[in-house]
C-alpha cells in the first residue's frame, strides 16, 4: 500500500498536464477542502503526517537526499577500549549514516559518496577484525608475520629503484638520440657496366642460337616452350612465364631474347633486383639500350638514383626511337622527384614538350607524368590543363578522370 506522501505527490487523473489542483494548494478546483488524517493537503495534516513520520524514523526527516555528516559524537568508553586494543585509532569515528550529502547533489555525486563512505566503513571493520585476529596469534606467528612484512617492503623498493633506473636510461638514450645529427643516407655509387658498342654485337636470332647451342632436337623443345612463355606473358600469367624462362635461361644463358622476356618477366612481378641482373645481362649480350628504361625503372625501385642517371645519359645518346626516349625521360624524371628534386623534373619534362594534335602513347604518358608533376608542386592550374588535355585525347588513360575531378 503506498504511503500518503507517495499518493499526494501523484499527477491527477482524468485531465491533461496540469489541469488538476496544485500540490500543497489544500484545496481543489471546486474549492472543496481534503480531510487532514495525513492524507490530504492541509497544511494542519501535512504536519500530523511529518510528525507521525520523524517519531517512526527514530527522529529523522524522511525523503530527499541523505543529511550531510554531523560532527563525530565522542567514543564511549568501551570503544576506546576496543579501539586501542586493537591498535586502530581512537580519533577515527565511523558514522552510522552511509551516504554524506544533500538535496541539491546530484544522484551521481550521491551513489560516488555512498561508494566512498561504505569503503572506509569496510576498511574500519576490516582492521578490526585484523586486530581481534592478531590477539589469537601467538608470538612465533606475529614474528613471521613481521618478516614477510619487511621482505615485501623491501621487494617493493627494490622494484622502485629498478624502474627509476630503467626510466632514467631511456631518457638518457632519449637526449643522445635528439642530441645526435642524422646522417644524410649515402647515395650508392653506380654499379661498373661495359660501354655499348655501335650498333647490335649479334646478328643470329633465337632459333639460331639455340640450336647452335643445343642441338636441333632440344632446341625444337626449348623453342615451343619459349612461345609458351610468351603466350603467359602476353595473357599476364607471369608466374607460368616465369617457369618456364628460367629453364631455358639455365639451359642457354647467352641468348639475349631469353634474357630479356626473363627480366621483363620478373619486373611485372615486382622483382626488382632480380629483374635488373637479368636486364643487364641482354643490354651487355644483344649491346643494346632498348630495355634501358625499365632497368632504369628497376633501380629507381632500389634508390640507386647514380645507376639510373647513368642509363638515362646512355639511352639519351643513343636514341633508339622517340618512344623509348621519352619512356628513360619519365624514368629520369619521377627519380629525380623521388629525391625531393620537383623543379629539375619538371624541367626534363618541359625540355622541347608540345602537345600534338594527333598524341601517340608515350605523349599521353609525358604529359600525365608532367601534370603529376606540376600537381605535386603546387601549380594546380597547369597540372588541371595537362590532365583535361590527357582526358580529351584518351578518356580511359590510366586514372585521369578522377585527377581531373579531385582538382575541380
Amino acid at each position: 500500500m503506498a504511503s500518503p506522501n507517495d499518493r499526494s505527490s501523484r499527477r491527477p487523473s482524468g485531465g491533461a498536464k496540469g489541469a488538476g489542483p496544485k500540490r500543497g494548494s489544500g484545496s481543489s478546483k471546486g474549492g472543496s477542502s481534503r480531510s487532514s488524517d495525513g492524507r490530504g493537503g492541509s497544511k494542519r495534516g501535512a504536519e500530523g503526517y511529518r510528525e507521525r513520520s520523524a517519531a517512526s524514523s527514530g527522529g529523522r526527516k524522511s525523503g530527499g537526499a541523505p543529511r550531510k555528516y554531523t560532527k563525530d559524537k565522542p567514543a564511549s568508553s568501551g570503544d576506546r577500549s576496543r579501539t586501542q586494543k586493537s591498535g586502530v585509532p581512537s580519533g577515527r569515528n565511523i558514522p552510522d549514516e552511509p551516504i554524506p550529502g544533500n538535496q541539491s547533489w546530484g544522484g551521481l555525486a550521491r551513489k560516488g559518496a555512498l561508494r566512498a563512505t561504505h569503503d572506509e566503513k569496510r576498511e574500519y571493520e576490516e582492521a578490526q577484525e585484523r586486530a581481534l585476529h592478531d590477539d589469537e596469534l601467538d608470538e612465533e606467528q606475529l614474528a613471521k608475520r613481521a618478516e614477510r612484512e619487511r621482505r615485501r617492503v623491501e621487494r617493493e623498493a627494490r622494484t622502485e629503484a629498478l624502474r627509476a633506473e630503467a626510466k632514467t636510461a631511456v631518457q638518457r638514450a632519449e637526449r643522445n638520440a635528439a642530441a645526435k645529427p642524422k646522417r644524410p643516407k649515402r647515395a650508392k655509387p653506380a654499379l661498373e657496366r661495359k660501354p655499348l658498342g655501335k650498333g647490335r654485337s649479334r646478328n643470329e636470332d633465337e632459333t639460331t642460337a639455340l640450336t647452335r647451342l643445343l642441338g636441333a632436337q632440344e632446341a625444337k623443345k626449348q623453342l615451343r616452350k619459349l612461345r609458351t612463355a610468351v603466350e603467359s606473358f602476353e595473357s599476364e600469367r607471369y608466374t607460368d612465364a616465369r617457369k618456364s624462362l628460367k629453364s631455358i635461361a639455365d639451359l642457354a644463358p647467352s641468348v639475349p631474347e631469353v634474357r630479356e622476356l626473363h627480366g621483363l618477366t620478373l619486373y611485372r612481378m615486382g622483382r626488382f633486383r632480380d629483374a635488373a641482373n637479368e636486364l643487364e645481362a641482354f643490354r651487355e649480350l644483344a649491346g643494346s639500350a632498348d630495355q634501358n628504361p625499365v632497368l632504369a625503372d628497376c633501380y629507381r625501385a632500389q634508390e640507386r638514383w647514380a645507376d639510373v642517371a647513368e642509363l638515362w645519359e646512355e639511352l639519351a645518346d643513343a636514341s633508339p626511337s622517340a618512344d623509348l626516349v621519352s619512356e628513360g625521360r619519365i624514368v629520369m624524371a619521377g627519380s629525380l622527384a623521388d629525391q625531393g628534386q620537383i623543379d629539375q623534373a619538371i624541367r626534363l619534362l618541359e625540355k622541347g614538350w608540345k602537345r600534338p594534335a594527333k598524341p601517340q602513347e608515350h605523349h599521353l604518358r609525358r604529359g600525365y607524368a608532367l601534370g603529376d608533376l606540376y600537381e605535386r608542386s603546387g601549380d594546380l592550374p597547369r597540372a588541371r590543363a595537362l590532365f583535361d588535355w590527357v582526358a580529351q585525347k584518351a578518356p580511359d588513360f590510366v586514372d585521369v578522370r578522377s585527377r581531373l575531378r579531385n582538382l575541380r
